[in-house]
């Protein structure tokens, strides 16, 4: 072999042995540091289970350290937790906490429930029939379960699916709920799909039974939504509010986009005793709505007054809108602090929100809005932000903790991903979503 020959072979020889040299250098450290890496997760695993919570203080945990759980229910929790349920969960609060308050109606023991149903929910729901159900119940009731009903405005509805559940009379619905119901009436609420929420059922039946087109009756029985008939009670009565339904039922000229609008302008004059609908048309009550529409337009150029704070925090959340050229959309929920505020969000979302600063100022409401902006982010760094845009406003019950509604522009309902936005924000400060929302 010639010189240059050999000199090449060890050149060979020695890149050789420094690649496996590195090869095993590389493959040493990457055992290292798999070794470390699960000695780590042992010792976290074991962190984990020595700080883990007794099931009982997890479930209790779940109503709140402020929850003044008596001892009937703090023996029934324990009750669950022993026997496995897994639905006592934030989620699931308001439901659960309903079927804790009507324990006085039980029809059957609580020790004797076992768990059935392959979801949380489902498994509330076999409590649900355990207790209660001895009859065949409407589906669509079973949601009664998940509405605050706390609130002034609320109907019984839970209480009701506890009577019928029992084998409570049809006929003594009307009572119970205090609202004037046919007999048609009543069967078309009882016949509703499962889908549907008490409230609505209530609301679509009323409707029908006094439209004189059926073609117009669900159209308007979702307008009424959009209004206080989808809060709850309506704020004169019920009595007086089937009047409005069947008023509205009867005007084939009225459409379904001025129902919210016409519903707010009767709920303010009916505040005078002396008022009624009786004689009145569309085009008459449209004038009138308008004139008062136009009043408030009026006061809402007043500035000066500065609402009471709510118990409610704010809320900011950034999601990706495009990551290849670095565009987010953020999200911010915010309270409307003033009445200048407050005018010119009824201004740029073109409703009436301005109709409210009386009970803002009485601390019974406060209102929110719903806002998101453009950004663009590069490594890091906010470079441009976008003009703010106005998606919804929201009403806030503060005693009762609810949202009774949530309207965008010109009183649109809101749409799904926007109905998310707004269940996070409630989740997050403890607060319960209307059937309407």
């Amino acid at each position: 072999m010639s010189k240059p020959q050999k000199n090449k072979t060890q050149a060979q020889l020695r890149r050789r042995a420094h690649i496996e040299n590195k090869r095993a250098r590389q493959q040493q450290r990457a055992d290292h540091e798999r070794q470390k890496r699960a000695a780590h997760e042992a010792i976290a695993a074991a962190w984990r289970e020595a700080k883990k919570p007794d099931p009982l203080a997890a479930a209790l945990a779940v109503f709140g350290a402020d929850a003044q759980l008596n001892e009937v229910d703090r023996g029934h929790i324990e009750q669950l937790v022993a026997g496995g349920a897994r639905f006592i969960t934030p989620e699931l609060l308001t439901p659960l906490s309903r079927v804790l308050s009507l324990h006085q109606s039980w029809a059957r023991p609580l020790e004797a429930w076992r768990p059935s149903g392959r979801s949380k929910a489902a498994e509330l729901r076999s409590l649900i029939d355990h207790l209660f159900v001895l009859y065949p119940t409407p589906a669509f009731l079973y949601r009664a379960f998940d509405q605050d009903e706390r609130a002034r405005e609320a109907l019984p509805m839970s209480q009701l699916f506890v009577r019928l559940a029992a084998g409570g009379r049809r006929k003594d619905i009307p009572d119970l709920l205090g609202v004037p119901l046919t007999k048609q009436m009543i069967t078309l609420f009882l016949s509703a799909k499962a889908k549907v929420s008490p409230l609505e059922a209530l609301r679509a039946a009323q409707v029908e039974a006094l439209c004189d087109a059926p073609t117009r009756a669900r159209p308007l029985a979702r307008a009424l939504m959009s209004t206080s008939f989808g809060v709850g009670r309506y704020p004169h009565g019920e009595d007086k509010g089937q009047a409005v339904i069947h008023w509205l039922a009867r005007q084939p000229e009225l459409r379904v986009e001025d129902v919210g609008p016409l519903v707010d302008y009767i709920i303010h004059a009916q505040a005078d005793e002396a008022w009624s609908l009786k004689g009145r048309t569309v085009a008459s009550l449209s004038r009138d709505a308008q004139a008062w529409h136009l009043e408030l337009a009026r006061l809402r150029k007043i500035a000066g007054e500065v609402f009471p704070a709510s118990p409610f925090e704010g809320w900011t959340r950034t999601e990706a809108a495009d990551l290849r050229q670095g565009l987010y959309w953020r999200y911010q929920l915010e309270e409307i602090p003033t009445s200048k505020a407050l005018a010119a969000e009824g201004r740029a979302m073109g409703h009436c929100v301005y109709s409210y600063a009386r009970q803002i100022i009485s601390g019974r409401i406060s209102i929110w809005s719903l806002r998101r902006q453009r950004v663009t982010v590069f490594d890091g760094v906010e470079c441009e932000a976008g003009v703010v845009e106005r998606l919804l406003t929201l009403e806030v019950r503060n005693d009762a903790r609810q949202i009774p509604q949530v309207r965008g522009r010109f009183n649109r309902k809101a749409q799904a991903w926007e109905r998310t936005l707004v269940r996070r924000w409630a989740q997050q400060n403890g607060l319960s979503l209307s059937a309407s929302v």
